[in-house]
């Protein structure tokens, strides 16, 4: 951008750190020159990626129903549905867990202790410990690192 004013008024242009400060300054500009003047105009941009309701990747396990989203940085988002809970003790050797209760209640057992939770509630689990919980529940998961199915470890196909 200084490049432009530089060639049409090249004595107007100050340097070094004021150059710097300047430059930083018309960033999130646009311009153009007319008639040896500078017009300015804030640039808008914005970037998003919509995932369509169909494009969402769905599976039911373990008596659990799984809407997985696309990863957000190093996150993986899943929104959880159970009437009954999830049928499968599991830990998972690198992602820690983030569980949202949207709406529901019922209970974690991690590595044997009983956690109840209800609409509202955050928990979080740190890797390699043991995950199952029961009750009717509406989740939001949230993984970091982002789940993959090679570092789930299953301790028990079936908890009930």
């Amino acid at each position: 951008m200084l490049r432009a004013l530089d060639e049409a008024h090249p004595q107007n242009i100050p340097t070094s750190p004021t150059r710097r400060l300047i430059s930083r300054i018309l960033a999130g500009f646009s311009f153009r020159i007319e008639k040896n003047v500078a017009v300015f105009a804030i640039i808008r941009t914005m970037a998003y990626k919509l995932t369509k309701s169909e494009d969402i990747f769905h599976v039911d396990k373990f008596g659990i129903h799984l809407d997985v989203f696309s990863k957000i940085g190093d996150c993986g988002v899943v929104v959880v549905e159970t009437e009954t809970g999830h049928n499968q003790e599991f830990y998972d050797i690198k992602s820690t867990f983030k569980y949202i209760v949207l709406d529901g209640e019922g209970s974690f057992f991690l590595d044997d202790e009983e956690v109840p939770v209800k609409k509202g509630d955050s928990i979080s689990i740190a890797p390699n410990t043991r995950i199952y919980y029961k009750g009717k529940m509406r989740l939001i998961l949230i993984t970091n690192p982002p789940w993959e199915e090679k570092n789930e470890v299953e301790t028990r196909s079936s908890v009930w």
